[in-house]
């Protein structure tokens, strides 16, 4: 089993309906199963502003599926969930990013992992320090907490629940 994190956001309709039923259609994913979940986050949109606050969450989950088989299968779900691709940073139902896959590095035209921008935004570190701080990032080899600790975002992010 591989244990993966997610990040989950959604800033566009019923944003904690749309996480939540990502998180259904994640856990309905063969060999694969939520191990545990952030709280929520209402953070503001970054690089384009001038639309709704997203709410965030991140997710562990174990899983038996390959980094590309679980990607496509996020995917479809973000599909099945209404996201219509209008490009990067745009209003959305729902969106699903890889943060961490154990600790594989990948770097294709198609799939990134860890995730490129992860440890600049406090949105995603916030909640992943919440379940695990301890999570050695693969590429920079330092604790969420230490990153978290290090970071400039200056982005507004609340804890809700």
């Amino acid at each position: 089993m591989s244990i993966v994190y997610l990040s989950i956001g959604s800033n566009k309709g019923n944003r904690f309906v749309n996480i939540t039923r990502c998180l259904l259609q994640i856990n309905s994913i063969e060999k694969t199963l939520i191990r545990q979940i952030s709280s929520f986050y209402e953070t503001e949109p970054i690089g384009v502003i001038d639309q709704p606050n997203f709410i965030n969450q991140v997710v562990e989950i174990e899983t038996e599926l390959n980094a590309y088989k679980l990607f496509d299968n996020l995917m479809r779900i973000e599909k099945t969930l209404g996201r219509i691709s209008k490009g990067d940073k745009q209003p959305r139902e729902i969106d699903i990013d890889i943060l961490i896959y154990d600790q594989l590095i990948i770097d294709t035209e198609t799939l990134t992992i860890p995730h490129k921008d992860m440890h600049n935004r406090r949105f995603v570190l916030e909640p992943l320090c919440e379940i695990n701080q301890d999570l050695i990032h693969p590429v920079f080899k330092k604790t969420i907490k230490q990153l978290l600790s290090q970071l400039k975002d200056t982005h507004l992010i609340n804890k809700l629940v």
